[in-house]
């Protein structure tokens, strides 16, 4: 609607900076915190930089600012952002795709795997990997995943079920 000229604003959580790419002219940042899945955190300056890049997208400078709520930006961090200027990344999260099917806990020991390489941190449990652990503790559900096949199925399952939240 907003694209079709048919509404004149659009709200948005911080996922849109995730690649939602419209004819944005400005940016403006209610909150600069998020809940991260463990507590509550401010944004990055590389993480503000993203959600306000999507003004100006398609062919125009955007702007990006706060609301009057939220007070004036940090001069620091508007400069940072506006001469891209950002931490160096120190650290990347990991998770094995070279998962395992041949049992339940063939799955579970493959998601558990550590990383190798410098750098790389495992990732913490995904929702999903979560829900597959609840799941496998159950002997109604393991009894059911007794070949490739079947855990293939139940891995499926697992992130169905968090997709569905």
């Amino acid at each position: 609607m907003f694209q079709a000229g048919e509404v004149d604003y659009l709200v948005a959580t911080d996922a849109i900076g995730m690649g939602l790419n419209m004819d944005l002219d400005h940016v403006a940042f209610a909150r600069l915190g998020k809940f991260d899945g463990r507590g509550p955190r401010q944004l990055s300056a590389a993480e503000i930089a993203q959600i306000a890049g999507r003004a100006g997208r398609h062919m125009s400078n955007g702007t990006f600012g706060a609301t009057a709520d939220q007070g004036p930006l940090d001069p620091e961090l508007v400069a940072a952002v506006e001469e891209h200027r950002f931490d160096p990344l120190t650290r990347l999260s990991w998770r094995n795709t070279r998962l395992q099917f041949r049992s339940v806990g063939a799955l579970l020991r493959s998601l558990d795997e550590r990383p190798s390489g410098p750098g790389l941190v495992q990732t913490r449990d995904a929702d999903d990997h979560r829900a597959l652990q609840l799941l496998s503790r159950h002997a109604e559900v393991t009894s059911l995943a007794t070949h490739p096949g079947a855990v293939r199925l139940l891995w499926r399952s697992a992130k169905s079920l968090i997709s569905a939240r």
